[in-house]
């Protein structure tokens, strides 16, 4: 909506004192350290599969979601998941979400897939290109919201221009808060796309890419309509070109999406960068989890996969796990100067986890995170993940710990799933060597 106040002037210089933060300011800030655990487990689900159905679904999330977001129909999880894996009958569940929807739903894929044109590099990131998206993202609205003295008007929402009225807003509390300035849109628009195609850019961590895209424009605002559609799409860019997938914001999120923003607006950055990250890291396992479920999207699961290990090699990885704890204990003894003490049972901590270990590691099962808590508190990467791995589809699975390193090879037993035994057993080699009570 436009502007609600007639101080213009005032609201316009608290933008030109306080501008879009360049990226100079954001590479500052701290990535998630999760994410690149779950682009890594997607980077290995979707080797030697055809993962382009588990990015689809995720464009369809992200594009149907990023209209509800913006308040254009009616969505929740059960019809986002329908339109986004095409149930049957989806075109008339989103014909029933609102009007135009399925129209909307289009013109966002598009919006969405023009994006994916600059991560390939058939497309550079221009002024003209975010001008092109806002039309495309747009094109089934016809009008937008004006607050004028005589009240809220409906009036033509101009497609690829930059606005020509203010839209600095007042938040539900009475707050003012300001954009760019008219006049200044073009000029900061460019700001934003020479930081955009800057090496300082593309040394951020993905994370830090994707917020500060979405951030720096939004911040900008330069249409009169339909920025909040243009933001969600372009900042999907470093995930198109990283991972092959976009970002995806559900609506459900909506609330802490909001706060997010308004964190940021008050100078707290990095809660945005979390928000971000987190919806990266669920959107990276969410394509991850649809990769290898194979058959709701078309894909034959992988060829010899076969879960669980037999309760002698699970006996065997145990006792080799008491090797390697020794091992991190004598590190972490030697690095902190504080040994591990006896602790309560609740002092251990076990949680699945999928990281990528080694490069010629082709798939990874879930493994566990580690965590002592003593006193004083310690931890220590090295007693972090102890996995099992499969090197290749016809390989034997092996134990591997944090650094990568295969431990011990075994031989699956097809008929027996013993993946909770194997659990249960270093859980006990564990508790062993740590002298918790069992």
């Amino acid at each position: 909506m436009s502007d609600r106040t007639p101080d213009t002037a005032r609201l316009d210089a608290a933008y030109r004192d306080s501008p879009f933060p360049g990226v100079a300011v954001w590479s500052r800030l701290d990535a998630s350290t999760r994410l690149s655990d779950a682009l890594a487990a997607w980077d290995i689900a979707r080797a030697g599969l055809d993962a382009r159905s588990a990015s689809a679904e995720a464009l369809r999330a992200a594009a149907w979601d990023s209209g509800a977001i913006e308040g254009l129909y009616r969505t929740d999880e059960g019809v986002t998941r329908t339109i986004a894996q095409q149930h049957a009958h989806w075109e008339a569940v989103a014909r029933d979400a609102g009007p135009d929807a399925e129209a909307h739903l289009a013109a966002n894929i598009a919006g969405f897939e023009r994006v994916f044109d600059v991560a390939t590099g058939s497309r550079p990131l221009t002024a003209p290109l975010i001008r092109e998206l806002h039309a495309t993202v747009c094109e089934p609205q016809q009008t937008y919201d004006v607050w004028t003295a005589a009240g809220v008007q409906a009036q033509a929402l101009p497609k690829g221009v930059y606005k020509t009225s203010p839209n600095h807003v007042i938040s539900r509390t009475g707050t003012p808060f300001s954009y760019a300035p008219v006049e200044d849109v073009q000029q900061e628009v460019q700001r934003f796309v020479d930081d955009a195609n800057s090496d300082s850019f593309r040394q951020m961590s993905t994370d830090l890419q994707a917020s500060w895209l979405h951030y720096a424009l939004v911040r900008i605002h330069p249409f009169a309509d339909g920025n909040g559609r243009v933001v969600r799409a372009l900042a999907s860019l470093p995930s198109w070109r990283d991972a092959s997938f976009p970002l995806v914001i559900p609506q459900a999120e909506r609330a802490r999406y909001i706060a997010a923003l308004a964190a940021a607006d008050s100078g707290e950055h990095q809660a945005f960068v979390t928000f971000v990250a987190r919806n990266l890291i669920r959107t990276a396992e969410d394509v991850t989890t649809a990769a290898r479920s194979g058959p709701r999207n078309g894909i034959p699961p992988r060829a010899g996969y076969r879960p669980g290990i037999p309760m002698e090699q699970a006996e065997a990885a145990a006792l080799l796990l008491d090797r390697h704890l020794m091992v991190c204990h004598d590190e972490v003894t030697r690095d902190t100067g504080v040994g591990v003490v006896a602790a309560p049972r609740d002092a251990l901590e076990l949680e699945p986890t999928f990281r990528h270990v080694r490069s010629d590691i082709a798939q990874v099962v879930p493994g566990y995170r580690f965590q002592l808590r003593d006193a004083p508190p310690t931890t220590s990467d090295r007693l972090a993940i102890v996995g099992l791995a499969r090197p290749a589809p016809d390989a034997d699975f092996a134990l591997i710990n944090n650094a990568g390193d295969v431990l011990a090879t075994f031989v699956v037993d097809e008929a027996d799933d013993a993946t909770d035994r194997l659990r249960s057993h270093v859980e006990a080699a564990l508790r062993r060597f740590l002298s918790l009570p069992s």
